[in-house]
């Protein structure tokens, strides 16, 4: 049931039906636990109002390619 889930995610373009899909999927694995998450990383930063075009993936990753500090 939970690979069915993920295909549907994975051919939808609908996005509040991936959410939904991935949603259940999620459910799944918290009612089975057929893997357990031993940690995880959270990173805090603060970023100045000023600073405008930079942005975070959620993932991590920092970009300041496009990046100005604005007065």
């Amino acid at each position: 049931e939970y690979d069915a889930l993920i295909k549907r995610v994975k051919l939808s373009n609908n996005q509040e039906e991936r959410f939904k899909l991935m949603h259940d999927a999620e459910s799944i694995l918290m009612e089975e636990m057929p893997i357990i998450p031993l940690y995880f990383i959270k990173v805090s930063y603060l970023m100045d109002t000023r600073l405008k075009g930079a942005y975070t993936m959620p993932i991590g990753y920092y970009y300041f390619m496009n990046a100005v500090l604005e007065d």
